[in-house]
């Protein structure tokens, strides 16, 4: 599914992705790109680390790498058979890329359904049977999307329910938690609930 990487060393990847989005958290894009391209360079095949390349390119303001990584994504995928599902990853996972560099180039209505269709395919049996946190993190991925064009109550709706969707299968404790907990904060407080934003912070 993931090219010659997955079938080999599954906890590996996800080794690489939580450490990569835990340097996304923290704004430090370059440690998090010279991981995923030392992995990228042992396992050219790989599509989820070009799938990552994309995230972290795009959020650093590389576009052109993030278009390079993209396109690499979706030439691997397109050797995978037409299995049910290898389609459902192809179909998120080309989702999740486009998303991420229309959101780079500041075109967030454009990506909103394509988080949207993420979150979908990410709730399938397929996706959720093995990465259960892939629609959690879209669906906060959309939160954000929505702050960005101040449409702050739809914002707010998906990330509390992605912060629900994190204590429910992680706890209050986890870096992934209090992401979600960062991000509703941070809505709230664009709504001018700043008290309730701090009360949430220090909870």
């Amino acid at each position: 599914l993931l090219g010659d990487f997955s079938s080999r060393t599954p906890t590996i990847h996800k080794m690489l992705i939580e450490s990569s989005l835990a340097e996304i958290r923290v704004n430090n894009f370059r440690a998090g790109i010279e991981s995923a391209e030392r992995a990228r360079e042992k396992f050219p095949n790989w599509v989820g680390v070009n799938n990552l390349l994309v995230n972290l390119y795009a959020l650093s303001g590389d576009l052109e790498r993030a278009e390079k990584a993209k396109n690499r994504a979706i030439e691997l995928m397109l050797k995978w058979r037409d299995s049910p599902t290898n389609i459902t990853w192809r179909r998120y996972t080309s989702a999740a890329m486009k998303a991420a560099i229309l959101e780079a180039r500041g075109r967030y209505e454009e990506a909103a359904p394509l988080r949207r269709l993420a979150i979908q395919l990410g709730m399938t049996p397929i996706i959720k049977s093995e990465y259960p946190k892939n629609s959690m993190r879209s669906r906060l991925w959309l939160a954000i999307n929505l702050m960005k064009q101040n449409r702050l109550v739809e914002a707010e709706v998906e990330a509390r329910e992605a912060l629900l969707e994190y204590i429910g299968l992680l706890g209050s404790r986890s870096l992934d938690t209090r992401w979600s907990v960062e991000v509703l904060a941070t809505i709230l407080s664009k709504q001018g609930r700043h008290q309730e934003a701090k009360r949430l912070l220090n909870q």
